[in-house]
């Protein structure tokens, strides 16, 4: 079991296979949520306001998830933790087929929504063994493959059962993942991943990292809530955004299936920086009037988003104070995607469309500054210990000369 492994030791195949299944069915609302959308306002019009509520109790929920998870891994279990994730999911999905809309939904949406939060958190623990960033990469590609899956499905699901066949489809993904539970640990992993590992990350240090990744996932989200709408204030038609979203989608597959061949090469500080540097450079274009630059520069953002992802878990883990430290980089990573749509419709709010771009470009180095003062302190941090024992070592040995 995971539990039993060092940092380098491999996973057990039916374990990764698991996580990479959990982890890719839990978040599939969130990831399917402008088709989700879209069926429930041609349902029952709803409005934008509504939906806006709608949204927003799942992402709500996910984050409160991801905090329990953190919170308790201590005296929880991997097993118990995503069972109790997978119970709470298929309920919620069940029950919401079961009423109309109206307030009942939006706290079904939270506690599906909470399911999600322990799911995702827990699954991330687990990827931190072993190749960590071919793990977290091997998600990502599950992630966005079945979400691609589940895109056609909502439509000839909902024109057969109504909107409420769409959210036992969720339920129904899920019910696979049952059968994975008996094979994750038992108990989370909150020992030093090393000798040392404690004294080179202490608790300030830890928070320098989770706020790098709360900062990534906020510029990353509050653009990609947003790139629809800023093709519309570009001029461009709806045919035309389609397509440039089809075409960032094959992107983001494509920096997904790089990461799993590429693995733990990136996640080196120089890796990062030409990731930073694409990411940078697509949000740029991305804000431009130019139709074919609009969709070059998001196919590339796109692109950026697993490998950044991928290699900022990948690097912050191998200088974890403990494995059940990926739970709190997920805790993170979600919360973060919580507070972005709202942090980016404010901006638009007051500032329009430029600043959002600017805003998430200066997230982007903003975060990556934060990993680079992350690993120069572990690193000193490291040489200083290694020096003590070097000392020690020769103060003991001349004690037994004496």
């Amino acid at each position: 079991m995971p539990s039993e492994h060092t940092a380098g030791a491999p996973l057990q195949k039916w374990v990764l296979v698991g996580a990479i299944y959990s982890s890719s069915v839990a978040p599939l609302l969130v990831n399917t949520v402008p088709q989700v959308n879209q069926i429930l306002d041609q349902s029952m019009h709803v409005g934008a306001t509504a939906l806006g509520f709608f949204s927003s109790a799942d992402a709500g929920g996910i984050a409160a998830g991801a905090l329990i998870a953190a919170l308790t891994s201590r005296f929880s279990s991997p097993r118990l933790t995503i069972f109790a994730g997978i119970f709470l999911q298929v309920t919620a999905n069940l029950l919401t087929t079961a009423f109309d809309w109206g307030l009942p939904i939006f706290i079904f949406r939270f506690f599906g929504g909470t399911g999600t939060g322990l799911i995702l958190s827990t699954c991330s623990y687990i990827f931190g063994f072993g190749n960590t960033e071919r793990n977290y990469a091997g998600y990502m590609l599950g992630l966005m493959a079945l979400s691609a899956l589940v895109i056609p499905a909502l439509a000839i699901v909902s024109g057969q059962f109504g909107w409420q066949g769409m959210f036992g489809l969720f339920a129904a993904f899920l019910i696979p993942a049952i059968p994975f539970v008996r094979r994750f640990p038992q108990r989370f992993e909150t020992t030093p991943t090393s000798p040392s590992a404690a004294a080179n990350s202490p608790p300030l240090l830890s928070w320098v990292g989770l706020a790098a990744v709360t900062v990534a996932t906020i510029g990353q989200i509050a653009l990609f809530t947003y790139l629809g709408s800023i093709g519309i204030a570009s001029g461009y038609s709806t045919e035309q955004i389609a397509t440039s979203l089809a075409y960032s989608g094959g992107g983001a597959f494509l920096g997904a299936a790089i990461s799993v061949a590429i693995g733990r090469r990136l996640s080196g500080m120089l890796a990062i920086a030409l990731i930073v540097t694409l990411e940078v450079v697509g949000i740029e274009m991305a804000g431009a009037h130019v139709a074919w630059v609009y969709t070059a520069g998001i196919t590339m953002f796109f692109f950026t988003i697993p490998v950044y992802a991928t290699a900022q878990f990948g690097m912050l883990m191998r200088r974890a104070p403990s494995q059940s430290f990926a739970v709190s980089l997920s805790a993170a990573q979600l919360v973060g995607t919580a507070l972005a749509p709202a942090s980016g419709g404010l901006i638009i709010r007051f500032s329009g469309y430029r600043l959002l771009c600017g805003f998430s470009a200066g997230a982007a180095v903003a975060a990556y500054s934060l990993l680079i003062f992350y690993v120069v302190i572990v690193r000193s941090q490291r040489a200083r210990t290694s020096k003590q024992i070097a000392v020690e070592d020769n103060l003991h040995v001349s004690r037994e000369v004496d």
